[in-house]
């Protein structure tokens, strides 16, 4: 098990090995290079196995791969189900014995690094998968980790309502982005379209922020679970998104189409010990905090703890979200990407692996219930 780094200069403290893989800046330059498997068995999105596979530890059919290269863009916590169901030994039982982790402290070098082949998978959110879907590499969600929305839009004193923001700036991450679709999405509450204010690209939710307290935006999408720290630096909070039914693909595990056909049994294992990830972390949450303050950049107990609970309140255990939520964020991209206008989102998502497990009364069996 080697822990992620930062291949992008800032590296991440508390790292206990050292592991660097050479990412270029430019899509589809070297080709991915697939494990051998001594497995017969052949497998695709639409069908089922054509001779028996033998069977892993639990129960599922051995993997094709028995190592990953996992690429994680942001450290938290709908990134870490992965890490902990391989710290953990849940991900060796269903026969995947190591997990190379890479932090690339950014989502457009994990995408180009799946691209070229050198992760296998990446924690990533939906709107990247539904970019790749006009391009000759396309990308597939395996299983949601992450889809209720939980940003407050925050705005300085002087804006009581989401109808004041006409014609003022908000800030957000990238265009594209989770940050965006949270901000398309609270003006929709007022009838207002992203037409109707200034969107300016900031930065992560910490440049957010700043930006906010300084003024020199009036409105950003938030945390809502900072809402304490936020009324504290005297901002108000015009429409929390977790009192809404919005869901967007906010987390998930992102291959690429050609790596979920060629490897289906380490897709199916990769989904079964997610799940387990996440019971896991649920029926132990102390166990989980003591690992994910080596994991990630946190150093007090109590910010670990919160995340936790915060994660913990809105993951999709059963891995599933609705159609609707990748309709919802096709509307958000079709306005700076014009080329996902056409697409079908049913190709950016698939169902086939959680079907097999349900089939298989794997997630009966941990107690999870399935919609």
């Amino acid at each position: 098990m080697r822990y992620p780094l930062n291949i992008t200069g800032r590296r991440p403290r508390k790292r206990r090995a050292v592991r660097l893989i050479a990412i270029l800046g430019v899509m589809a330059l070297i080709v991915a290079a697939c494990g051998d498997s001594d497995d017969d068995t052949t497998t695709t999105l639409a069908g089922a196995a054509t001779t028996e596979a033998p069977m892993s530890e639990a129960g599922l059919p051995l993997p094709e791969k028995t190592s990953l290269e996992f690429g994680i863009s942001a450290l938290e916590f709908h990134s870490f189900p992965l890490h902990y169901a391989s710290s953990t030994g849940i991900l060796a039982k269903y026969g995947i014995t190591e997990l190379n982790e890479t932090y690339t402290e950014g989502v457009t070098t994990a995408i180009q690094a799946l691209v070229g082949g050198q992760l296998d998978v990446i924690a990533g959110t939906g709107s990247s998968v539904l970019s790749s879907l006009p391009t000759d590499t396309p990308f597939l969600t395996i299983a949601s980790t992450l889809a209720t929305m939980t940003d407050g839009l925050f705005a300085t004193p002087d804006i009581t309502s989401v109808e004041d923001l006409r014609g003022k700036k908000i800030a957000i991450s990238t265009f594209g982005g989770e940050s965006h679709a949270a901000v398309v999405l609270s003006l929709g509450t007022a009838g207002m379209t992203q037409e109707d204010v200034e969107i300016t690209q900031i930065g992560g939710q910490g440049d957010r922020i700043a930006a906010l307290i300084a003024g020199s935006v009036s409105a950003a999408p938030i945390d809502s679970a900072r809402r304490g720290q936020m009324e504290e630096e005297g901002l108000v909070m015009l429409l929390n998104l977790a009192d809404t039914d919005t869901q967007l693909p906010r987390g998930g595990l992102n291959v690429t189409r050609k790596w979920a056909e060629e490897n289906p049994n380490t897709a199916l294992a990769l989904v079964a010990a997610t799940a387990e990830a996440i019971k896991a972390m649920r029926d132990d949450p102390e166990a989980a905090i003591d690992e994910h303050l080596k994991w990630s950049e946190i150093e007090e107990r109590e910010e670990s703890q919160n995340e936790l609970e915060g994660y913990l309140a809105v993951a999709q255990s059963d891995l599933r979200i609705s159609n609707d939520a990748w309709l919802a964020m096709k509307e958000v991209l079709k306005g700076t990407n014009p080329a996902v206008a056409d697409v079908d989102v049913t190709e950016a998502y698939t169902t086939r692996f959680l079907d097999q497990l349900v089939e298989m009364g794997f997630f009966e069996n941990l107690g999870i219930e399935t919609g």
